[in-house]
């Protein structure tokens, strides 16, 4: 697996100019879009320990090194397919 395997396509909305710098800062939005989840899915993220916290940029603020979320390993649910997998015994969600 590289690096941009935990990259989704969602990358094509970010602005060229932030993805050609060599390690962009981008702020929690522009994360969770390069992740392809909600702002509200990175923050239960954060707060399951599934992705890094992020770095104080300035007072008040924090943001997250593109290096840092392409190497971040994927959310839980898309290591397991999802969260609407059935079990075994039929029961489940979905």
């Amino acid at each position: 697996m590289t690096h941009t395997d935990n990259v989704t396509p969602d990358m094509r909305t970010l602005p060229a100019s932030l993805l050609a710098a060599a390690d962009a800062w981008l702020n929690k939005k522009q994360t969770a879009t390069v992740r392809g989840v909600s702002v509200a899915t990175l923050d239960r993220m954060i707060a399951r320990g599934d992705f890094p916290r992020g770095e104080p940029v300035s007072p008040g603020r924090v943001g997250w090194r593109l290096s840092t979320i392409k190497a971040a390993p994927l959310a839980r649910s898309a290591r397991r397919g999802g969260n609407l997998q059935r079990r075994a015994d039929g029961e489940g969600r979905g």
